[in-house]
């Protein structure tokens, strides 16, 4: 293997810290943006549910503001309807924020199956008893429905131990050598983009608990992206762009994590 000289190895080194500096400073706008309001959820009395919840929402809205624009301030959040309160100057805001998906019930049953194979691997693992690999299971269709669970957590702890293939729950098991134990899922991404209608189908949805208010904007803030699982849309149709959407919202902003793009419908 040929080495690299010192000129190419600056360069690299050069390259990697500023991609780290600016992920850095990426995070840290983003937390002066929302970190007060962290802190509050953080501590309060919510279940460690809606905790989770109301963390997430406020780091996608902080990474849109820190995109489309700073000077927006964040004056009250951990709300049901609107979901936030923004302000600028003079100006308040109301704004719900909606994550929009290709398939719900697919994101559901992704997450179903990624709790139980974390607690899988916790328990093959603490029983120390020699299973090593990187696991790819998958699963029929049955796999997916709740009242199976014990019997399908069963069933692949009993196929990974005597390297069965196949059963009344999985499909198959491929198994590749590495150090440590792994599960996963491998599911095929969809490659679908968001169209016209797809978007009008969320603003009719929202519109239906919205509050109109006097001496206030409401604002709907749609996003997609930035995980890239395969419940998520791959891009905008250019239809999307082009068209006029009809809404009693004040403003319609379509916000691409994928592409770090943000497009105003109305």
């Amino acid at each position: 293997m040929s080495s690299i000289d010192k000129s190419d190895l600056d360069n690299l080194k050069n390259f990697f810290s500023s991609r780290n500096k600016e992920a850095k400073n990426d995070q840290d706008d983003i937390i002066l943006i929302i970190g007060e309001h962290l802190q509050k959820i953080e501590q309060s009395r919510l279940n460690e549910e809606d905790k989770f919840n109301f963390k997430n929402q406020l780091t996608n809205l902080g990474t849109f503001l820190k995109i489309y624009n700073k000077n927006y301030a964040i004056k009250e959040s951990g709300r049901k309807s609107p979901d936030f309160i923004l302000t600028k100057k003079k100006t308040s805001i109301n704004l719900d924020l909606v994550e929009i998906q290709t398939n719900v019930e697919l994101k559901n049953n992704e997450e179903y199956i990624e709790t139980l194979f974390d607690e899988i691997e916790k328990e093959i693992s603490s029983k120390n008893d020699g299973i090593k690999g990187a696991f790819n299971i998958n699963l029929n269709d049955k796999s997916f429905n709740s009242a199976h669970r014990d019997d399908l957590k069963a069933m692949i702890i009993n196929g990974l131990a005597l390297e069965q293939k196949e059963n009344l729950y999985i499909k198959s098991i491929i198994k590749n050598e590495v150090d440590g134990f792994h599960l996963f899922n491998s599911t095929t991404r969809q490659s679908q983009y968001l169209k016209h209608e797809d978007i009008q189908t969320y603003i009719n949805t929202n519109e239906q608990s919205l509050v109109e208010h006097n001496n206030s904007e409401n604002w709907l803030l749609l996003y997609f992206g930035g995980v890239q699982n395969s419940y998520d849309f791959n891009g905008v149709e250019p239809s999307v762009l082009t068209s006029k959407f009809e809404s009693k919202f004040d403003s319609i902003l379509l916000f691409d994590q994928i592409n770090t793009k943000v497009y105003t419908l109305k």
